[in-house]
């Protein structure tokens, strides 16, 4: 992709989300997606040159369509950007005194204590929420919890900084994907697929995508999941598959986006 065109896909990207904020539901519709090429979704943020679901990784994201963060809430209820469940010394820095400990075990105080890789801080979520705002990004938040109160407390968190367009909430499990559906129909929910025979019952759900491997039948899920006004999420994110081969052939099988560790590579592979 030559930069003029990527250029013409983010301005085309600009113009959806704007219909979406306007309460049109172009992520519903097949004429949103009529021009759209496979679209990349920067897994924890473009860390190309930051640490991973920093503020400074998704400052990085800025001007690309997705972005995926992990969300852990701690024990005072803080809401921060962490993926691993538990403290180590290979994913901070001077957290020595609190490896092995679950983030879920520590307050906000005790994590202010330590830095991501990069010397940056661990992020609070509405800080990382405030960030894009007046960008045009959506925010795929993936919740390190299957408790609906943790689920609540984020929403409340995008509520308050009116990102409630701005979100794409993963659901791994099916009571969550329900619970997402009766409390906040209006905010658009990805459903996590573990296995292609699943698909079929997620759909029931009407989620606005669906994630599957970039190892199942992705042409044949894909057909089924259009047909249902849902669109395709594919994760390529192992070091041997998160490569131009493989972008291509799930883009060319019907992904609609690919979760990537290489956002702007896939932009700029010239991937359909």
């Amino acid at each position: 992709m030559t930069r003029d065109q990527y250029l013409v896909l983010i301005s085309w990207w600009e113009a959806l989300l704007l219909s979406v904020a306007l309460g049109m539901c172009c992520l519903c519709t097949e004429s949103a997606w009529a021009e759209s090429r496979c679209l990349p979704s920067a897994h924890r943020g473009d860390h190309a040159t930051a640490s991973e679901n920093s503020i400074e990784a998704i400052r990085a994201a800025g001007d690309l369509p997705f972005v995926e963060i992990d969300i852990r809430v701690t024990a005072d209820n803080e809401l921060v950007l962490f993926h691993d469940r538990r403290v180590s010394t290979t994913n901070v820095r001077g957290g020595e005194h609190l490896a092995g400990r679950p983030v879920s075990s520590l307050s906000r105080e005790e994590l202010s204590d330590i830095r991501f890789p990069d010397g940056s801080r661990i992020p609070k979520l509405r800080a990382a929420l405030r960030e894009v705002q007046g960008r045009a990004v959506l925010f795929m938040l993936d919740i390190k919890s299957t408790s609906s109160r943790d689920f609540k407390r984020v929403m409340d968190e995008v509520h308050e900084t009116g990102g409630e367009t701005r979100v794409v909430v993963q659901c791994q499990t099916k009571s969550i994907l329900d619970y997402m559906r009766t409390e906040y129909p209006k905010v658009a929910v990805l459903a996590r697929a573990h296995a292609p025979l699943e698909v079929e019952t997620l759909l029931q759900y009407s989620p606005e995508f669906v994630q599957i491997d970039h190892d199942w039948d992705v042409e044949g899920l894909g057909r089924l999941i259009h047909k249902k006004g849902a669109r395709v999420v594919v994760k390529t994110l192992a070091p041997s598959t998160d490569q131009p081969t493989t972008w291509r052939k799930v883009c060319a099988a019907g992904a609609d986006v690919v979760l990537t560790d290489r956002p702007r590579d896939l932009l700029f592979e010239g991937v359909p």
